[in-house]
């Protein structure tokens, strides 16, 4: 049984890549930020925490998914496949921050495509140097978010 569960993986990995977005991120496209550490939201209260939203200390910027025209279990298969799976810690997704492309340019910020790991991610850089002004940004960002949990039912993230 596991050889078929990594086989049915590995075809709906490959499935999940066949896909087309436009170069350009437009402000009206919808986007997601995959949460996968609990204390960047709450689930009771149905809201996204600041934290979900500030840059990488590393990078300097934030990793987002468009998500246009996509079902909700493609959304959550791709924050699986090509989020999850890459993070070195092991980390299961448990929700998501929706909102459009345009909350960010309200704030000063650039939501440019980069197709890898895949043809849907983004990056949203510009941020300023300083926490203080990041934090600013990253409080709106999550006023301007709305929470999705992962279905309880759904079985995407079993590994």
């Amino acid at each position: 049984m596991p050889y078929l569960r990594r086989l049915s993986e590995f075809f709906l990995s490959i499935f999940l890549r066949f896909d087309w977005v436009p170069t350009v991120v437009a402000p009206d496209e919808p986007a997601t930020r995959y949460i996968f550490d609990k204390d960047h939201f709450s689930e009771g209260k149905g809201v996204v925490k600041y934290a979900a939203f500030l840059p990488s200390k590393k990078t300097g910027d934030i990793s987002v998914y468009r998500v246009k025209k996509c079902s909700e279990w493609r959304i959550w298969a791709l924050g699986k496949h090509f989020v999850g799976r890459l993070r070195l810690d092991n980390v299961i997704l448990c929700a998501r921050a929706d909102l459009p492309a345009r909350a960010f340019v309200q704030q000063g910020l650039w939501v440019i495509a980069k197709k890898r790991p895949h043809q849907r991610h983004a990056i949203v850089n510009g941020w300023p140097s300083e926490k203080a002004g990041q934090r600013v940004k990253a409080i709106a960002l999550a006023r301007d978010s709305v929470l999705v949990a992962k279905p309880r039912s759904a079985n995407i993230n079993d590994k």
